[in-house]
């Protein structure tokens, strides 16, 4: 995942599957799209198994990354609605690959499909070469989650990444250090010790029946390979800035009222997350999940209208 960030610039979503047996049919065919629109507009999708699977008669091994190289809506005989396929690709390029329908010897799904369409899909009778085919409900049950790396995010939720051209990206960079690596909120050391930023949204997107503006944000800890460290646990969250001087510092009773988000902390390299804001002042506020936790990060601002960003100083 990191990988496909240093390549492009770009920003990646990873999507957790780990909730696949209460998807519904209408989130299948979500997730499906979100997918589908992010492989015809070229974005970089992995997905990857966790050490929780057990290795069994499917062929697919532990803890383990691919790559997905295609997706698509696939006709066959006797099936009203088209299947919702995924190719993917094993990067060990050999023979352990998925055993279940729609794999290199599922010779019943495959004679179902014209030979039109497995042109078109670029489907081969070559087995053993580490590249299959699966159904996206086999997917999200065999997968804990998949990315998807593009230059621009999706900011006005049509499932399809922003034209880079319309997308305005900002840099501000920070340190957690000192009496700043406050960690997460708790009774020694509260979140609001944590560096702080503003950033103001002066309209809304265009053609916004709320009158909202989305902002997609992204924090990401510098170095740590470089110094053959593990990542920390990191995470940032959204707050309305003072409303008559938002060059305020917050303080930690000014942060009851949570606007958004990072979600939980992971240790990741960068965490991302979205919000939609009415024009306004508010703050961000990165930090890691523990206090005393020293290092360098980089947040990252995408929005399809300008904003002002500015490093907070603690009065």
């Amino acid at each position: 995942m990191d990988g496909m960030v240093d390549l492009t610039g770009g920003i990646t979503e990873m999507i957790s599957l780990s909730d696949s047996k209460d998807l519904t049919i209408e989130k299948e065919k979500l997730l499906f799209k979100q997918l589908f629109r992010a492989f015809e507009n070229k974005s970089f999708m992995t997905c990857g198994r966790s050490m929780g699977h057990a290795e069994v008669k499917n062929g697919l091994p532990d803890g383990h990354a691919y790559t997905i190289t295609n997706v698509a809506y696939v006709s066959s005989q006797g099936r009203p609605e088209p299947n919702r396929l995924i190719r993917i690709k094993n990067p060990w390029a050999s023979a352990v690959e998925w055993t279940g329908d729609w794999s290199d010897t599922d010779e019943n799904s495959w004679s179902k499909v014209s030979e039109a369409v497995k042109s078109r899909i670029g489907h081969h009778e070559v087995h053993d070469d580490g590249q299959f085919w699966m159904n996206f409900k086999d997917f999200a049950n065999e997968f804990s989650f998949y990315t998807i790396c593009s230059i621009t995010p999706d900011l006005d939720d049509n499932l399809r990444p922003d034209d880079p051209s319309t997308t305005e990206v900002k840099m501000r960079f920070g340190s957690w250090v000192g009496d700043s690596a406050g960690g997460s909120a708790n009774k020694e050391r509260p979140l609001a010790t944590n560096p702080q930023y503003l950033f103001t949204i002066a309209e809304p997107d265009d053609d916004d029946d709320k009158g909202d503006c989305t902002v997609v944000i992204g924090l990401m800890q510098m170095y740590r390979r470089k110094q053959h460290a593990i990542f920390l646990s990191i995470g940032f969250r959204v707050y309305r800035a003072n409303a008559k001087n938002p060059y305020q510092w917050l303080c930690d009773a000014d942060l009851e009222e949570e606007l958004g988000g990072s979600g939980s902390y992971r240790r990741l390299r960068e965490v991302t997350g979205k919000v939609d804001l009415k024009p306004g002042n508010y703050i961000v506020i990165p930090s890691t999940a523990y206090p005393g936790e020293e290092n360098d990060f980089m947040l990252r601002f995408f929005s399809g209208k300008s904003i002002e960003i500015h490093e907070m100083e603690e009065s």
